[in-house]
């Protein structure tokens, strides 16, 4: 059996939406695994271990209760996202813990656990990803059929999504916080990019991060979309055109953490004030009343190190063209605008530039 999963790890990638409002999810049934999670929950789970910092050391690397066994292909220094343990599913509290103490991590799909012991070594496989994103009581793998001794099998509490065609670009029913399995890997489906390409989170041999794939590898490579029987919709979500986020403060300072990895919306692409640019990615929405004349700052910041870019824009309306373009944008930057506005009603719209959504701080002052 060990042969038959290093083969299938060798010859196909190991765990080595445009958003909007959805309808309600009434076709649940089936086996489970612990409580319900909401689609949001899902994404933004698996997307701190993508973005979780942490540094590898000598220790690291070759594990201080690895016996001299084994040594990591990572190499040392600042990492972003957690490592890669073929068959780990640790959660992010307890992998800091482990690399402060010595725990190697960066197995890829080659390690043999009756060489190596498998508790010397730290991190989360593309399984153990998918089940802490779905909130899993259990860790659940790939569904191995000529293997009796593995108990838990993602097949056993998903169901195929409907109408998804690989093949002919046809997405289907898919949705934010679906998997897209094969017989040796699995991944957290996001979103769709303006241009065509699926957008996932995944725990591969390099480790957990946000990446683009495509539908004729997904094909060609024997992927199915498939959903968990528990998740469900949620409430409408928030960050949209129609339900923004209130920028309110009795003292003139809002300040929030942010992600567009949760991609809810997808309405603008474009804003006068650089037009050559395009912010094809996820956005998420701010609205801010103002009952006086006041100089407005807004401020965002993330960390470019983890490939994040977001901008930022100030609207006096929400109004688009046929090309998706701001009609009524007054300013936009990459980090900071400061404007003197009278009162009324505006919009500020954080937009991921080039599919590079991700967690930023905003801060509002007036």
């Amino acid at each position: 059996m060990r042969f038959l999963l290093a083969l299938l790890l060798v010859l196909a990638p190991a765990c080595a939406s445009d958003g909007g409002v959805e309808g309600p999810d009434d076709d649940r049934g089936g086996e489970v695994d612990g409580p319900a999670v909401t689609r949001s929950e899902a994404v933004l789970g698996a997307d701190r271990y993508a973005l979780v910092r942490w540094t590898m050391t000598e220790e690291n690397r070759r594990g201080t209760a690895c016996g001299g066994l084994f040594v990591s292909d990572y190499t040392v220094g600042d990492r972003i996202g957690m490592g890669y343990k073929w068959g780990g599913w640790d959660d992010v509290e307890t992998f800091l813990v482990k690399m402060g103490e010595g725990h190697a991590t960066g197995t890829g799909g080659y390690v043999d656990y009756d060489v190596v012991p498998f508790d010397c070594v730290a991190g989360i496989s593309c399984t153990g990803l998918v089940s802490r994103a779905w909130r899993l009581d259990h860790k659940h793998t790939l569904d191995y059929p000529a293997s009796p001794d593995i108990p838990r099998q993602l097949d056993d509490i998903t169901r195929p999504v409907a109408d998804v065609d690989f093949r002919s670009r046809e997405r289907g029913d898919l949705r934010r916080g679906d998997a897209l399995m094969n017989a040796t890997h699995v991944m957290l489906f996001l979103y769709v990019t303006r241009d065509g390409y699926p957008v996932v989170i995944d725990s591969r041999s390099e480790g957990v991060a946000l990446r683009k794939t495509s539908w004729g590898f997904l094909d060609a490579y024997g992927y199915e979309a498939i959903r968990y029987n528990n998740i469900v919709d949620g409430p409408p979500p928030r960050g949209t055109v129609e339900r923004p986020f209130a920028v309110s403060s009795r003292n003139g300072r809002f300040h929030a953490r942010g992600n567009t990895r949760d991609a809810v919306s997808m309405r603008i692409d474009w804003y006068p004030t650089d037009p050559s640019r395009r912010e094809q990615g996820p956005e998420n929405v701010y609205l801010l009343d103002l009952d006086r004349a006041s100089e407005v700052t807004i401020e965002i910041s993330e960390d470019r190190r983890a490939r994040i870019d977001n901008d930022v824009f100030l609207l006096s309306s929400t109004r688009t063209d046929g090309d998706r373009r701001a009609v009524d944008c007054i300013a936009g930057d990459d980090r900071r605008i400061s404007r003197a506005l009278g009162p009324g009603r505006y919009w500020i719209v954080v937009d991921s530039g080039w599919d590079l959504p991700g967690e930023y701080l905003i801060d509002v002052a007036w």
